[in-house]
């Protein structure tokens, strides 16, 4: 299944606006774009939340005889864009975060998994707790959206 097949069953509508950076002060790289976004399927299932994006997702305007652009590889930054973003592209972004929630019940599991024979600052623990909490709220939000039995069908779908 994806998510074209998916989108049959839960027929999701996506509203953006672009944000010039994070109201929540998490640092992020330079170039990382940011979105305000809400994800509808009713009145009673939606829910809206920040959305971010590294630059390489960015893409090239055609300007002459240059050759085609292929994302993630600019050459000239006045001449990038951010692509509009898709329910898809949002959903599969999401759903990497509640897998990464399903295969880690705990801060302790997440941890050992990811951040193993590391010594922690004070603040590389708060920053590796945050997003462990953002992946565990992505999941949260995404069952909200859909109720469970659609969050378990989402899981089936094929990754982009």
């Amino acid at each position: 299944m994806d998510y074209n097949d998916f989108d049959k069953s839960y027929p999701i509508k996506i509203t953006t606006i672009k944000i010039p950076e994070r109201p929540d002060s998490v640092e992020w790289r330079k170039g990382t774009g940011h979105w305000l976004v809400q994800l509808k399927i009713d009145s009673d299932h939606h829910i809206c939340f920040l959305y971010s994006m590294g630059s390489g997702n960015k893409e090239q305007r055609s300007t002459g005889p240059n050759p085609p652009f292929t994302r993630g590889t600019i050459a000239h930054e006045e001449n990038a864009y951010w692509p509009k973003l898709t329910v898809a592209q949002v959903l599969d972004s999401l759903m990497m975060d509640a897998l990464t929630a399903e295969d880690h019940p705990s801060l302790d599991h997440y941890l050992g998994e990811f951040h193993a024979n590391e010594t922690y600052t004070w603040q590389e623990f708060r920053k590796a707790r945050r997003t462990y909490e953002a992946c565990q709220d992505n999941k949260d939000k995404l069952i909200k959206l859909l109720g469970i039995k659609g969050y378990e069908l989402l899981i089936t779908v094929e990754r982009l």
